[in-house]
């Protein structure tokens, strides 16, 4: 259950105050989606809901949110394209570096998808726009990504999860590392190699094990 918004109207001299009308999302297949009210007013269970920028609903699959930034960052790479008559490789993709690329990547670790639907849509973005320059127009992706000294977006979402996962290890967020992860000590042992211990963290938010 999540609390997204509130609304009630308050006349206060010459001002009215307007506060947002509230919604309730219910998370998980199996919720039982129980009612609430408020002063007789019964609140509305909401699909989806916007919380800072990202879409998020009731199945955590975020197809929405996957859908809205793959269109608003094609909608800038046109803005762009149509602003700029010049086709400078070194003009272009500091331009989608500013512009296109924080679209597609903000607030990343909290819906990195794990469905390839979704890696391939926001993939294909990129791939877009530097098909658009035009020197590199002839060139294979992954060579069209060295010329220019960029990543996958599958690369750089990776990149950003292992950062937060050190941060949160490390004491750098507010975070309790307890809250977010599981993490397992063990040894393995086998015909081949001589027994070594592992470390297992299991991060629940973004369906994600990392090991050493």
């Amino acid at each position: 259950m999540h609390c997204v918004s509130w609304s009630t109207g308050v006349i206060c001299g010459s001002f009215k105050l307007i506060y947002l009308r509230p919604l309730w999302l219910h998370l998980g297949a199996n919720n039982p989606r129980v009612g609430y009210s408020f002063n007789n007013t019964i609140i509305v269970c909401a699909e989806s809901i916007r919380d800072l920028v990202v879409i998020v609903d009731s199945g955590l699959m975020f197809d929405a949110h996957v859908n809205t930034v793959v269109s608003k960052a094609y909608a800038r790479i046109a803005m762009v394209l149509r602003g700029f008559s010049t086709r400078n490789t070194i003009l272009l993709r500091r331009t989608y570096i500013t512009y296109v690329r924080p679209i597609l990547e903000y607030a990343s670790s909290v819906w990195n998808p794990h469905l390839l639907k979704h890696i391939n849509a926001l993939e294909r973005v990129q791939r877009h726009f530097t098909k658009r320059i035009t020197v590199l127009r002839n060139l294979s992706y992954e060579e069209r990504l060295a010329c220019l000294d960029v990543d996958t977006l599958e690369c750089r979402r990776l990149k950003a999860d292992l950062i937060l996962y050190y941060k949160i290890m490390h004491n750098l967020t507010p975070w309790s590392i307890d809250r977010y992860f599981n993490t397992t000590v063990h040894s393995r042992h086998t015909r081949l190699t001589d027994c070594k211990s592992y470390f297992y963290i299991s991060a629940h938010f973004c369906r994600t094990v990392v090991s050493k």
